[in-house]
């Protein structure tokens, strides 16, 4: 599913930008040229004008468009099912409630908030502005860096993929804790603070230029200020149903590496501090660079310290790992992030297209060059040969014997 999407987004991204050129070279031909970043603005102009634009092009025209906007109606309904069904599930779950009433309650709160989007004037600004923070780095990254950090460090993330191998018939190995643990949370952490970066040093993030407060973005900020604080807050609710028989069996464990996981914890706020100095203290860049150095290396250190207790005492019997050690975990891939995302800032503050090009190459800078053409290789690989592999495995578990599934460790008894 996750290459799918992935390919259907390429795909898109390829046919809009096509379109784009286009109508900015039709307007050249007019003879009012235009660029092609400011031919059509971001955000629903991109469906709504691009798109038809290129459909009116082809033969048959009128049923292309039929079809083209069928699926976006379509796709719209479906994504909703897909987001309403989480939300009822885990509110349902939680409390106990009705869903035949939950249900309505929800979709009712719904229409409310989504009768600003149609009104006249500021209702596409809104759409556009939450919209951004609800699918960039502000919606999406974020809240999956905390759901990450959450489930790898300070929860058994061994019993997420013991469940999902009890019930699938492909195998999730160890690499998948490691997955969670650092490497999602670095790339996600990484676009998140360059991103919060170029919003913060554009100037008018929050603050227009008249000096008045830009709301949107306000408003948008808020939203994901309080979702974690509300997570936090719902998770300390007590459940509607009944505890199962591995509530008194987690009670009982014994916390182990509690030195170790200290250990870690103070390596990640000591590298945390020598990344502040080296950011706000004015010092000679050698010595900024080597008090870079070494905060990079007090970070990974206190990941691979955080990272051996969660190995070492998640698995055996009677004990679990200090939460100390999570805490390390969580603030060590912090601070890693931190660094990509300086690396990263620094990188594109310090290069300028199109400065250091000769007359021949300004001539043929808007050609594709050998680097394009590896990129756009491996994506096409990525999609054509992930995509083939996962309905040959889907293929062959299907014309496999299934064996029956049964309760495995984690859950119990099924109910």
């Amino acid at each position: 599913i996750g290459i799918a999407d992935f390919a259907t987004s390429f795909v898109a991204g390829i046919a809009i930008f096509a379109t784009l050129g286009g109508m900015a070279f039709a307007t050249q031909q007019a003879g009012n040229p235009v660029a092609v970043e400011n031919v059509v603005a971001g955000g629903p102009g991109l469906a709504f004008v691009a798109f038809p634009y290129a459909l009116a092009q082809l033969p048959y025209s009128a049923w292309f468009s039929f079809i083209f906007f069928f699926a976006l109606v379509t796709l719209g309904i479906d994504s909703g099912f897909s987001i309403t069904e989480s939300v009822l599930a885990s509110i349902v779950d939680k409390t106990g409630w009705k869903r035949w009433i939950v249900l309505p309650a929800m979709s009712l709160v719904g229409l409310g908030l989504s009768l600003v989007y149609i009104t006249n004037g500021g209702g596409l600004n809104w759409l556009g502005t939450i919209d951004g923070f609800i699918n960039g780095t502000w919606g999406i990254a974020f809240l999956g860096l905390l759901e990450c950090a959450a489930l790898g460090w300070l929860y058994r993330v061994d019993k997420l993929r013991t469940h999902a191998n009890a019930r699938s018939d492909w195998r999730l190995g160890r690499w998948w804790n490691y997955l969670i643990r650092i490497f999602i949370p670095v790339i996600l952490g990484s676009l998140f603070l360059w991103s919060l970066f170029d919003d913060f040093s554009s100037g008018e993030f929050l603050v227009t230029e008249a000096g008045g407060l830009n709301w949107p973005n306000c408003v948008g900020i808020a939203v994901v200020a309080i979702a974690p604080i509300i997570a936090i807050f719902l998770s300390m609710v007590k459940n509607s149903r009944p505890c199962d028989e591995h509530s008194q069996f987690e009670k009982d464990l014994t916390v182990k590496g509690s030195k170790s996981g200290a250990a870690g914890l103070i390596l990640a706020l000591i590298s945390a501090a020598l990344m502040g100095i080296v950011l706000l203290v004015g010092m000679p860049l050698c010595l900024k660079q080597t008090l870079f150095v070494v905060a990079v290396l007090a970070s990974v250190s206190g990941v691979l310290v955080a990272n051996f207790i969660l190995e070492r005492y998640s698995c055996c019997n009677g004990t679990k790992p200090s939460a100390l050690a999570g805490w390390a975990g969580i603030i060590s891939t912090l601070d890693v992030s931190a660094f990509v995302a300086i690396i990263l800032v620094y990188i594109t503050g310090h290069y300028q297209p199109g400065k250091t090009l000769g007359e021949a190459e300004k001539e043929s800078a808007h050609l594709l060059t050998g680097t394009s053409y590896i990129i756009l290789g491996v994506v096409f690989l990525l999609i054509i040969g992930g995509l083939g592999w996962c309905f040959y495995r889907a293929l062959i578990a299907g014309a496999d014997n299934a064996e029956v599934q049964l309760p495995d460790e984690v859950g119990g008894q099924e109910r």
